[in-house]
This record gives C-alpha cells, sequence and structure tokens, in this order.
C-alpha cells in the first residue's frame, strides 16, 4: 500500500510540476519538455497496474468476464474495483493526471 501512495503522488506530483510551469509567462522551456515524459509515465504505471490485476486475476482463477455485467469489456476494471481496490486510486492518479497534461498543452 506505501508504494501504491507513493506512485499516485508521485504522478499527480510531476503532472502539476510540469502544467504549473507551463501556465506561467516565463516558464522555462526545458521543463516544457517534460510533458510528454509525463504522459509517457502516467501511461506505463497504468499499464503495469493492468497487467497486475490480470496476473491477480490468473492466479486466482477469476474469470474476468463474469465481472462485466454489460458484456461489452472484459471485466478487467470491474475486478479492479471490487477484489483490487488498492489500485483504483492510483488509476484514477494517471488518468487525472494525463487529462489535465492534455489540457494544458492543449491551452498553449
Amino acid at each position: 500500500p506505501g508504494s501504491l501512495a507513493a506512485a499516485e503522488l508521485s504522478i499527480i506530483a510531476a503532472a502539476r510540476f510540469v502544467v504549473m510551469n507551463s501556465t506561467f509567462d516565463k516558464r522555462h522551456e526545458r521543463i516544457c519538455l517534460l510533458l510528454p515524459c509525463v504522459l509517457q509515465s502516467a501511461y506505463e504505471l497504468r499499464c503495469g497496474l493492468f497487467a497486475y490485476a490480470k496476473a491477480t486475476a490468473t492466479t486466482y482463477e477469476v474469470k474476468l468476464a463474469s465481472f462485466d455485467k454489460t458484456g461489452r469489456t472484459d471485466g478487467l476494471m470491474q475486478f479492479i474495483e471490487q477484489k483490487c481496490s488498492d489500485l483504483s486510486p492510483v488509476l484514477s492518479a494517471c488518468n487525472n493526471s494525463a487529462r489535465m497534461v492534455i489540457q494544458t498543452d492543449r491551452a498553449l
């Protein structure tokens, strides 16, 4: 749990740092170059969390399709929400950080 909290706070801090620098009149161009790095980091962290959840489901022989009531997805997100709830805040942080960076990049 401690490492998940650290990952969550780290990705949020990186995104805020780059976004806040980008919104100033006298922004540092070298820091602005970190925008793609923050997006890539959020993406890689998100992919790693999904891989961990899939491995957990496989280890416990859980059929992910049984978690999806609509039949439109593989049930991984529902599995994460129900059985790996520690991962949900980190996934939200990844999504929100990427959204924040993309919105700032569009505004520039």
